[in-house]
């Protein structure tokens, strides 16, 4: 039986957690070949736009990576907890929030932040570019630069939360989900964290920024914010930071 035929979802979503099911049950094993979206779309009578849609949130998941080859399953990642709720992150008294920047950006592909296109499952304007609201913040303590936060989210929560766009820090300490879900108003219902070490991203901004020592590795972490369950499941804001090594990052879990 085809595995559309058992679910009631989006075909994109179909196909992501085919391979996804694939890939973390070890059928599938990393540097394997993955079908071409054009073979992907036939076998299972789609477009071929779901099956660059299921493709894309297969990147952003880390599971596969993308060459002029194909794409292929990526390396093994330490990945915890992917429906944990991750209620905030504490520091040493003393820290201080520098909000960098924040405002309406446009992504035109192809650009390295493709990957935020499908995990907000955005929609293209006429001229194919993609809006979105990206807030950065920093954040030190008594010895310098912490972590580096990085805020994704629909340009759509704009008119009932203006403040996303403002480089000013956001009225609920709990941050931009938080204060999207009270505009709403909703709940935010659940939250799935990752975390892995890594190589800074040679951007010009994680290693100047954090101060980083050349080949020195920082945890990497992201939040995914959302509300609701299956079809009525809504992002609200998707979060990335990338915290310097040996630094103390106390992070609390709500079973």
């Amino acid at each position: 039986m085809s595995p559309r035929a058992q679910r009631t979802l989006p075909l994109h979503q179909q196909i992501y957690d085919h391979y996804e099911q694939l890939i973390t049950d070890g059928n599938l094993q990393p540097g394997d070949k993955l079908p071409s979206v054009r073979r992907t779309a036939e076998e299972w009578g789609t477009g071929q736009q779901a099956a660059q849609h299921a493709y894309a949130l297969l990147r952003a998941a880390k599971l596969t990576r993308t060459s002029t080859e194909g794409t292929f399953v990526a390396q093994r990642r330490a990945t915890y907890g992917p429906q944990q709720r991750a209620r905030s992150v504490r520091f040493s008294p003393g820290t201080s929030t520098d909000v960098r920047d924040a405002g309406r950006v446009l992504i035109t592909p192809p650009h390295p932040w493709d990957y935020v296109i499908a995990i907000l499952g955005l929609e293209p304007d006429h001229e194919g570019d993609f809006e979105v609201i990206r807030r950065e913040e920093l954040i030190s303590d008594e010895g310098g630069p912490v972590m580096l936060l990085v805020t994704w989210a629909s340009p759509g929560w704009l008119p009932r939360v203006p403040e996303l766009a403002v480089a000013d820090i956001l009225p609920d300490p709990r941050g931009a989900a938080h204060l999207i879900a009270d505009r709403w108003p909703v709940t935010v219902e659940w939250g799935e964290y990752s975390d892995e070490t890594r190589l800074p991203m040679d951007d010009g901004r994680e290693i100047p920024l954090l101060e980083l020592a050349p080949g020195e590795y920082v945890g990497g972490k992201t939040w995914k914010w959302g509300h609701g369950a299956g079809e009525a499941e809504q992002l609200l804001a998707y979060e990335e930071a990338t915290v310097k090594r040996n630094r103390v990052i106390r992070l609390y879990i709500e079973p």
